[in-house]
């Protein structure tokens, strides 16, 4: 081989080195589906590396078929390294592939109905497109470092160099040499990691006694006087909408209308932060950390806390206390066993509500209709128990938009025509901007915020104890990389006095809550239940004196 061919050579085997690391290591760019280079290092690359060498330097030139085998590895790894990637940077944690791929058709169905078919096809057309080209430089790299190979010279330095690397990586990791040298995190650790979780989540476990021990709720609830306990929990109500300046700003309007309805209305409020148990997703897991009072961090531990029939929740406690328990579920559209936990006196999910009007988007009932729809069958009933309700609203759910229009009028809501036209048909031409959601997301909140102001309005007259919070914050591609896991908590009521207790706790008069958050969000029911116990009325008359 004369020297220009080897110079040839080398290069094109450089270029694959650095196709073959980089493709490994690559970092996001934030808040987009995109990718950037790093210098950083992949211990996989160098592994792939070091296969090629091992096979060179025991049977001759790799075949064909060891190639494109270790390109298939390749496109494999680079898929995974780039969901590692994204799930931190879009979605705000970790995906569980166990737990969270039999909700992928519902995900797929939600883009589906939201995204234009052109764009669907385009998408299509480009992963495949991209698997190809995945596949190719794959294929052509691992070749060029082969032919790199064929010479004793060439085998050496490059199996040196792999071996170097994975030692490295290895020597890093357990004794803290070359600290300077950055890595990647290994894609195949990813794997591992979720093979043994889905081998945990079969296998199942001491998962109960992972939840540690069930809160005390013994609390006589004697200072509700029988006082309608509302609890709403707003969907991907996050710390960002206080944190986030643009959204902060965009929604004053509305947070300032919400307030002044809590003050028209002769009610009192108090607010703080709280740490919810998921983000970005998983809303499931924070309805049960707030209802049972445990922190349920993962989908085992809610499966199997869910199976525990003997165990008390809020709606359970106050059932016992004459209370009538109402599920307020719009988004159940399928049967839903694991609800007997909660032993509702009365579950409204999808089908019960008989939303005719309008559908806007994957989400196609208003939370506005759903709370109107409440209130005719239970609020406003004259003859009947006290009322718990458990509601969890769907409208602020990503993508964000369509937002259904505000409809002043609440007794319209349930007519035929619930909305005008034009507002409807208006409202429903939004099309999510994908790589700037904040600004749909303070369209989405504006409509809560203003959603509440007029429930609060609707029922001024009326006794509760409103408990408003958010279940999760929003995808990081709106709250932010390594955001915190806080949501805003705003407890409502009709009598300012239940209220105070709270404050000992750190909740602060008004709507904007301050840090450091109270505690995990499982932590707020025997807080709440505390308050509502006849000891912290004579504690409160006592201190008074």
């Amino acid at each position: 081989m004369n020297f220009d061919a080897r110079l040839r050579t080398w290069g094109l085997a450089l270029v694959a080195l650095f196709l073959l690391n980089g493709a490994l290591s690559f970092a996001s760019v934030w808040p987009t589906f995109w990718i950037r280079p790093t210098l950083e290092l992949s211990v996989e690359a160098a592994v792939l590396l070091l296969a090629l060498a091992g096979w060179q330097a025991l049977s001759g030139a790799p075949s064909r078929g060891f190639l494109i085998a270790c390109s298939c590895v390749f496109v494999v790894l680079v898929f995974g390294h780039y969901g590692a990637v994204m799930s931190h940077s879009l979605y705000g944690r970790d995906i569980n592939v166990y737990w969270d791929a039999p909700h992928v058709a519902n995900v797929g169905n939600m883009f589906v109905s939201v995204t234009p078919l052109w764009l669907l096809l385009l998408a299509f057309a480009a992963l495949a497109v991209c698997i190809g080209a995945l596949f190719w430089i794959g294929y052509w790299s691992l070749r060029q470092c082969a032919r790199a190979m064929t010479t004793p010279a060439g085998l050496r330095s490059l199996g040196a160099l792999a071996a170097v690397v994975v030692a490295l990586f290895f020597a890093q990791r357990s004794f803290g040499v070359g600290e300077r040298i950055v890595f990647t995190p290994p894609v195949t650790g990813l794997y591992v990691t979720q093979a043994a979780l889905v081998r945990d989540s079969m296998t199942g476990g001491d998962v109960l006694a992972s939840l540690g021990p069930a809160p005390d709720l013994s609390s006589d609830f004697a200072r509700l006087k029988g006082a309608d306990v509302l609890v709403m929990f707003i969907e991907s109500y996050g710390a960002v909408s206080y944190d986030r300046p643009d959204v902060n700003g965009a929604l004053k309007t509305s947070r300032d209308e919400f307030a002044a309805a809590v003050a028209d209305t002769h009610r009192a409020v108090v607010s703080a932060f709280s740490v919810s148990p998921t983000f970005a997703g998983g809303s499931w897991l924070a309805h049960l950390s707030l209802m049972s009072g445990q922190q349920v961090k993962d989908p085992g531990q809610y499966a199997v806390l869910m199976a525990q029939q003997d165990r008390d929740s809020l709606p359970t406690v106050l059932q016992s206390k004459g209370y009538r328990t109402v599920g307020l579920m719009p988004g159940i559209r399928l049967d839903w066993p694991e609800g007997r936990f909660y032993r509702f006196d009365e579950l409204l999910d999808e089908s019960k509500l008989e939303y005719h009007g309008p559908e806007f988007g994957w989400w196609r009932i208003p939370d506005q209709y759903s709370l109107a729809k409440f209130d005719a069958m239970e609020l406003e009933k004259t003859e009947r128990a006290p009322l718990f309700l458990l509601f969890t609203s769907i409208n602020t759910h990503l993508p964000f938009l369509p937002t259904p229009p505000y409809q002043p009028d609440w007794q319209r809501l349930l007519s035929a025509d619930p909305f005008d036209a034009a507002a409807a048909a208006a409202v429903n031409a939004q099309q999510p901007d994908w790589l700037n959601m904040g600004n749909d997301y303070a369209q989405s909140m504006e409509y809560v915020y203003r959603t509440l102001a007029g429930y609060l309005r609707k029922n001024a007259g009326r006794d509760f104890l409103l408990v408003v919070l958010g279940d999760h914050q929003p995808a990081a591609n709106v709250s932010g990389e390594d955001a915190p896991w806080d949501t805003p908590v705003h407890i409502i009521a009709s009598r300012a006095e239940l209220l105070e207790p709270l404050l000992a706790h750190g909740f602060r008069p008004g709507v904007t809550p301050s840090r450091p958050a109270v505690g995990n969000m499982s932590e707020l029911l025997p807080m709440i239940a505390e308050a509502m116990d006849s000891k912290a009325e004579a504690a409160s008359v006592t201190k008074a004196d």
